[in-house]
C-alpha cells in the first residue's frame, strides 16, 4: 500500500466537472476585477488625462490599459471603454478665429478714411466760375461742418430727390478742384448709403479743400455744388 490514508475516511475525488466549474469561477473573478480596474482608471483619467501606465491581471487580463487624452481602452476590444471627452481643440480654434475676424471687420468699419493726399493739396487750386442758376434737380446738403481736424472727423451729406424721382447712386461724383482734376468719388462712396453718404472717419491734409458734388436723379435732372473743408 503506497500513500497516505487518513483512518476512517474513505479517499476524495475530485471530478473533472468540479475541475471545469472552479476555473470558470476563477476566470469571472479575474473578469471583474479587470472591469473594475478599467472602470476606476478611466474614472481618474477624467482628472489626471496624462496618466499612461500598464496591467496585467492574470492570465485572462493580459490587458494593457492606457489612458491618454482621448481613450480609456484596453487591447482587448472586450473591455474597451470611452472617456468623456475634453473640448474639442478644433472647435476651440474655430471660435477664437471668428471672434478675431468679427473684431477686425468692426475695427475696419471705423477705420479712418483718407479722402485727400497730401500731394494732391499742394496742387495748384482750379479756378471754376460761380453759377447760380435754378435747377429741378435733386438737392446736396452737408450735414457735418466744414471747420474739421484734418487728422479725424466726421462727415455726413444727404441727397435730396424733387418730384417723386429717385436719385441715381451711378451718377454720384466728388471731384477734387485742382489742376488736374482729382476724381475722389470712390474714396467718398465708402460710406454710401441710399440717399445718404457717411464717413464716421475722414482724414485731409491741413489746409482748405475746395471739393464739387454732382448728382442726378432718376429723370436725368442734375444738380451740383461745391463745399469747402477747412482742415486744422
Amino acid at each position: 500500500m503506497t500513500g497516505w490514508a487518513i483512518a476512517g475516511s474513505a479517499p476524495q475525488t475530485i471530478s473533472p466537472r468540479n475541475t471545469q466549474n472552479k476555473r470558470r469561477m476563477d476566470l469571472k473573478v479575474k473578469w471583474v476585477g479587470v472591469k473594475a480596474a478599467g472602470l476606476a482608471q478611466q474614472m481618474v483619467g477624467m482628472f489626471i488625462p496624462e496618466i499612461s501606465w500598464h496591467s496585467w491581471f492574470g492570465r485572462l487580463g493580459k490587458a494593457r490599459l492606457r489612458i491618454n487624452r482621448t481613450n480609456c481602452y484596453t487591447d482587448d476590444p472586450v473591455y474597451t471603454t470611452r472617456r468623456r471627452e475634453t473640448p474639442n481643440m478644433r472647435s476651440i480654434v474655430s471660435t477664437s478665429v471668428m471672434a478675431l475676424m468679427l473684431t477686425l471687420l468692426s475695427w475696419g468699419a471705423m477705420a479712418q478714411t483718407p479722402l485727400i493726399t497730401e500731394a494732391e493739396s499742394q496742387a495748384p487750386n482750379l479756378q471754376v466760375p460761380a453759377t447760380r442758376a435754378i435747377t429741378r434737380g435733386p438737392g446736396i446738403s452737408l450735414l457735418s461742418p466744414t471747420e474739421v481736424t484734418g487728422k479725424s472727423f466726421a462727415f455726413k451729406m444727404n441727397f435730396e430727390p424733387r418730384g417723386g424721382a429717385k436719385i441715381d447712386p451711378a451718377s454720384i461724383k466728388f471731384e477734387y478742384l485742382k489742376q488736374p482734376l482729382v476724381d475722389l468719388t470712390a474714396r467718398f462712396k465708402t460710406g454710401l448709403s441710399g440717399n445718404q453718404l457717411e464717413l464716421p472717419q475722414a482724414s485731409v491734409p491741413a489746409g482748405t479743400h475746395p471739393i464739387r458734388v454732382t448728382v442726378r436723379d432718376s429723370e436725368g435732372r442734375e444738380g451740383k455744388t461745391i463745399i469747402h473743408l477747412n482742415a486744422k
